[in-house]
């Protein structure tokens, strides 16, 4: 068991059961291995996260999202708003040359 090999370590433990059901498991042969190996079988690394943990990420990503889009984007429409555009005539157009009124 001290391999790693908890499956092998449980199908000879079977085998001792078979034998005798009233063998004790003074060591907890049997508890430790299983308990082993479900713990091998859980998923590692990010997926691990517990679920608030997964919650402060995302409350974060909003967090920064919103900051952006105060402080970057709302100003910069903003200052495209109150600057005139390059449409915007003040005047009226001027008369092409060579036609009159009249």
């Amino acid at each position: 068991m001290r391999a790693g090999q908890y499956q092998a370590a449980l199908d000879k433990w079977d085998q001792v059961q078979a034998r005798d059901p009233q063998y004790p498991d003074r060591d907890k042969i049997e508890a430790t291995a299983r308990k082993k190996q479900a713990a091998q079988a859980e998923p590692t690394g990010w997926r691990r996260l517990p679920r608030w943990a997964w919650a402060a990420i995302a409350g974060l990503a909003l967090l920064v999202a919103v900051v952006i889009t105060v402080f970057v984007v709302v100003p910069a429409i903003t200052l495209r708003r109150s600057q005139p555009s390059p449409l915007h005539w003040s005047q009226p157009f001027p008369s092409p040359p060579g036609l009159g009124k009249g």
